[in-house]
């Protein structure tokens, strides 16, 4: 590409460019220049989902003569997925795979500020009632920095009918707003149909913010009149229909029945990772924990809580995109937990993966009419039942039984409960609420493995349990304990997520700040997430905001010799030590990185923590930021210069954290 100058110059002023690049995963523009350092080369988030209406703003900080043009070099970074370019048999005709990607470039001024655009949001009206608590306008600015002063909107309330709403979640690049999806499904006479956006077309695959995305959803339906019960039914297409099952059987008690349509088992089963590159170089340890990073989100993982619930799955016998084997074996999986367990599956004969009048078919228009009359299965006396869980903070109850933190975080944790005896693995605390399960009728006292409890009072409301030193279990009162999990729990705590860069002055602000600016757009354009930047002179100002306690998501650039925030947060008790002569220099355990181009991510209670040894590392770390699904992303990575081309196989070190924020012995790797 070539960046020609105004004709006549303007002065030393040097254009921005507009990028837009879909369906391709990252794109770096380098200048032919022998004074560019080639070890810090940018790469920029592509629209790999082409679901962001907004190119990328990527100003131009070169000592360029504003006479002469200059060639930029353009590298793009292809991604296949199945999902975004259909199985090449179906699609093509052809054996191999095919990417499909566009690009186009454009120079702009840099002096811009556009008020208005295809992110705003506007809420649904009602005879004039706004459905919406949120007005979103778009300001774009290119320039320097401008403050909003305010917007304000008044709205009034709208009266709901006392009925369980129905969930639907999309599928994959579906716009919520598009009449095909909203009018899939007929208007139900008594019931509210809910159609929560996930954020984004593609979202995050109905998971972690997504997830949130739908409480809020039928949180804000509530609020304008109170539904009976906080339970609610999902039904769900392609993606959504796993996302269904996603949702069912993580919080079995909120959604009691759910109707996938043309779901995938699992990310891993849909999209296998056999074809990885990295899979080729990783260390079989390495690869269980980078396995256990993404675990949460594989459904065949935790369909036994589904024994308890009312599915109801149908898929096309000729889906030429999931096929149809995905829903029969959630089905076998459910009902081998428990044979009696209300769970049916129809193959539809002859059927793609989406026809017209999909969810209008007689035997789904039975099912949405059965579950939201009666979502709740019918109980089982004492049978058997078990609880799986990976990550606590985003599992709710299993008939009143929830796990609250596990032994070891990395690993799944089960509670087995049959009658008046309860069997634990990798559980450390766990509650149960009284009224919500049949030991109000049993009589004999309360065994948890093996170590008896003694009666529990039917005046009590929920009672938690904590594994003690003895082995043994003891009565504590509710507490909070610290989160652990994947890095991409950092986008669980809601919007906005506060970036916290060095001060002006600093020898990293202008790098860092650059980064932080990209990691705001990336958030926004393909996840829906709002971000706010704050030097850390100023976020050192809000002790509320403690990474052990705090409930805000906070992302952090520069460790703490480089950030005044980070060292302010990680003073004490940090798992990782830095070097003070050598800043981007850390310790692991008993491992020091020191090499140039190593970059380091690590979660610290709601905190994420963005490192390098130097630019090139922190590129790097970048890079492995989990603004998608299915993306390796342990608790803690190191990840080294080798990245480049063994992908995962360049990871120098990850894990996860103990429950108490120490180093796990059990769940962590160093190369």
């Amino acid at each position: 590409m070539t960046l020609f100058p105004p004709r006549p110059p303007k002065g030393s002023e040097v254009p921005a460019l507009s990028v837009a690049l879909k369906q391709a995963s990252f794109v770096a523009l380098v200048p032919r220049l022998e004074s560019f350092n080639h070890n810090e080369i940018q790469w920029f988030e592509g629209d790999i989902y082409e679901q962001s209406p907004s190119p990328r703003i990527i100003p131009i900080h070169l000592p360029l003569l504003v006479s002469d043009p200059i060639i930029f070099d353009v590298f793009i970074s292809l991604d296949y997925e199945i999902r975004l370019f259909g199985d090449p048999v179906y699609s093509d005709h052809r054996p191999e795979p095919v990417s499909r990607t566009r690009i186009s470039i454009d120079a702009i001024s840099p002096l811009r500020l556009v008020v208005g655009g295809p992110l705003q949001l506007i809420p649904d009206f009602m005879d004039g009632w706004a459905l919406g608590d949120v007005l979103g306008v778009e300001v774009q600015n290119s320039s320097s920095w401008q403050t909003l002063q305010h917007v304000r909107c008044d709205q009034n309330n709208v009266d709901i009918k006392h009925y369980p709403p129905l969930v639907a979640l999309h599928g994959a690049g579906v716009d919520v707003d598009s009449p095909f999806w909203t009018n899939s499904i007929p208007r139900q006479q008594f019931n509210w149909v809910i159609y929560p956006s996930g954020l984004t077309p593609w979202g995050y695959d109905w998971r972690g913010p997504s997830v949130l995305d739908v409480f809020a959803s039928v949180k804000a339906l509530r609020t304008r009149e109170p539904i009976i019960a906080e339970q609610f039914v999902a039904i769900g297409h392609s993606n959504g229909g796993q996302g269904a099952f996603f949702i069912a059987s993580r919080y079995p008690d909120i959604v009691p029945a759910a109707i996938p349509v043309a779901a995938y088992l699992s990310a891993s089963a849909y999209v296998p990772e056999s074809s990885s590159h990295g899979s080729h170089y990783v260390d079989p340890t390495l690869g269980g924990i980078l396995k256990a990073s993404t675990a949460g989100g594989d459904n065949d993982l935790f369909l036994g809580n589904l024994t308890r619930s009312r599915m109801r799955v149908f898929h096309g016998g000729e889906d030429e995109n999931v096929p149809v084997w995905h829903s029969r074996k959630a089905i076998e999986i459910v009902r081998s937990f428990d044979r009696r367990s209300d769970a049916t599956f129809e193959e539809i004969p002859g059927k793609p993966h989406w026809w017209d009048g999909t969810l209008r078919t007689p035997s789904i228009q039975h099912a949405i009419h059965d579950l939201l009359h009666d979502p709740q299965a019918p109980r089982t006396g004492d049978s058997p039942f078990t609880l799986t869980v990976m990550w606590p903070h985003e599992s709710g109850s299993l008939r009143g039984w929830q796990i609250r933190q596990v032994d070891i975080p990395g690993r799944l944790s089960k509670l087995t409960v049959a009658g008046s005896v309860v069997r634990t693995a990798n559980v450390r605390c766990f509650s149960v609420i009284h009224h919500q399960t049949p030991l109000q009728a049993i009589k004999k006292a309360l065994e948890i493995d093996g170590h008896p409890i003694g009666s529990i009072p039917d005046k009590e409301g929920e009672i938690w349990f904590l594994k003690s030193s003895t082995e043994g279990w003891e009565r504590i009162a509710p507490r909070v304990f610290r989160e652990t999990g994947p890095i991409s729990r950092i986008l669980s705590y809601g919007s906005p997520i506060t970036l916290v860069v060095p001060c002006r002055g600093s020898n990293t602000h202008d790098r860092d700040l650059t980064l932080a600016r990209r990691l705001a757009h990336n958030l926004l354009a393909y996840l829906g997430i709002d971000c706010d930047i704050l030097f850390d002179t100023e976020a050192t100002r809000h002790p509320n905001w403690s990474s052990s306690s705090g409930s805000r998501a906070v992302v952090v650039f520069g460790g703490p010799f480089e950030n005044k925030y980070a060292k302010a947060q990680l003073e004490i008790d940090s798992p990782i030590e830095f070097d003070s002569h050598y800043p981007g220099c850390f310790k692991i355990h008993h491992k020091k990185f020191s090499t140039a181009g190593t970059g380091l991510l690590f979660m610290w209670g709601t905190h994420l923590y963005i490192c390098g040894v130097d630019t090139e590392g922190y590129e790097r770390a970048m890079r492995a930021f989990p603004l998608r699904t299915g993306v390796a992303n342990p608790e803690w990575l190191v990840v080294g210069a080798d990245a480049d081309k063994w992908s995962t196989g360049g990871i120098l070190g990850a894990g996860f954290w103990d429950y108490n924020g120490k180093y796990s012995n059990e769940m962590s790797w160093l190369g």
